[in-house]
């Protein structure tokens, strides 16, 4: 009898298939194309769900690697007693108001007249300058130019009087002749 010839040599591994059309041009998780917990990687192509090496030159699917495990949040710290001997820490000032940006001016807004402009200043509104004398307007408004300001408001009417009585009749005059039955 012959010896028996050995087995032939086992082909070479074949490489894994490309993933990256079959998962929608994406790297990372791809349960779909790849299997469950599996991702279509890429050696050094950084992607959320990729191990840093995989296929060499191209994707493919690889198992995602574990998530890392989440620390459990630490409780919060208790309260600090008061302390007697510091005073409680004030509370900063608000930050500073940006400067007023400067009013409009309403003087061709107002037809080119001082005073009571309810259509263009709104209601209650007049379109003054500051010494410049109309009805309806304050002393003080902007300088230099008509802006729209609060109109003052106007006095308050005086209560009118009540009617005086009736007069009594003078003893001079006679009496009002009455009519006869």
């Amino acid at each position: 009898p012959s010896p028996v010839p050995p087995p032939p040599p086992s082909p070479p591994p074949s490489e894994p298939a490309n993933c990256w059309d079959g998962c929608g041009g994406a790297a990372g998780p791809c349960d779909d194309y790849c299997g469950p917990g599996q991702a279509c990687c890429k050696t050094d192509y950084e992607a959320a769900g990729c191990p840093r090496v995989a296929c060499d030159g191209y994707h493919c699917c690889v198992p995602a690697p574990e998530p890392p495990a989440r620390p459990e949040p630490l409780p919060p710290p208790p309260p600090m007693p008061p302390s007697p001997e510091s005073p409680p820490s004030p509370v900063p000032p608000p930050p500073p108001s940006p400067p007023p940006s400067e009013p409009a001016n309403c003087w061709d807004g107002c037809g080119g007249a001082a005073g009571p402009c309810d259509d263009y200043c709104g209601p209650g509104q007049a379109c003054c300058k500051t010494d410049y004398e109309a009805a309806g307007c304050p002393r003080v408004a902007c300088d230099g130019y008509h802006c729209c300001v609060p109109a003052p408001e106007p006095p308050a009417r005086p209560e009118p009087l009540p009617p005086p009585p009736p007069m009594p009749p003078s003893p001079e005059s006679p009496p009002s002749p009455v009519p006869p039955p």
